[in-house]
């Protein structure tokens, strides 16, 4: 995994925390999340110039997936709905971070 692909490692999370057209839950998958929270660690990595606004989203992400697990977001629908909506909120602010 390279610093650009932090979009593309979170979205799948998205989708797996969504429902399908028929309101029916998505699969999750263990390596989903862990590949999530390895992109919080490399974040830091990542961030050479020291910039505020990749720290921001970094903090962002790791706050949205503090706690976190696949197991804990099958059980309960509500901590679904949250994680699902704090991740995507983190993805709408990645373009402004060039990536």
């Amino acid at each position: 995994m390279t610093c650009g692909t932090s979009c593309t490692t979170t979205s799948p999370l998205v989708r797996q925390l969504d429902y399908d057209a028929n309101g029916k839950r998505n699969r999750v998958y263990d390596t989903v999340f862990d590949r999530a929270h390895e992109l919080v660690e490399m974040l830091s990595t990542c961030n050479v110039t020291g910039d505020s606004q990749m720290e921001a989203m970094r903090q962002r992400l790791d706050t949205a997936l503090y706690g976190l697990t696949a197991d804990a977001v099958k059980r309960d629908d509500t901590l679904r709905d949250t994680a699902r909506e704090k991740v995507k909120d983190a993805i709408a602010n990645l373009p402004s971070l060039d990536f």
